[in-house]
């Protein structure tokens, strides 16, 4: 979740449902209800203050890979979810192979 008191700008759910179709201009935004079934499915968690969703940045591209899977790629939001948690553990990976090139470039003197 991200910082409610950060620089990064946030959206309220009828823009974010904009913003994720942007992109392709013509074709019209999501229902907010989509949004809506998307947080109770765990697939994104945008900011909470008081009763409303704030999406940031972030999360409409969380968004938009979903609508990408679901759309354009026919995977059910099971699989939507295993997808996400696998690029989240690649992420992760990639970050602790990064780490560890460094530690080795600086104990061999790089």
């Amino acid at each position: 979740m991200n910082n409610p008191f950060s620089n990064e700008p946030v959206y309220t759910i009828s823009i974010a449902a904009r913003l994720v179709r942007r992109e392709k201009g013509d074709e019209p935004p999501l229902h907010p209800q989509t949004l809506r079934m998307y947080e109770r499915e765990g697939l994104v968690r945008p900011q909470r203050v008081g009763k409303n969703r704030l999406y940031s940045e972030q999360d409409i591209e969380r968004l938009r890979r979903i609508q990408n899977l679901t759309q354009q790629m026919g995977v059910n939001l099971a699989g939507v979810q295993i997808i996400l948690d696998l690029l989240e553990r690649m992420d992760l990976l990639q970050q602790e192979v990064d780490e560890l090139r460094k530690e080795v470039n600086t104990r061999n003197g790089q």
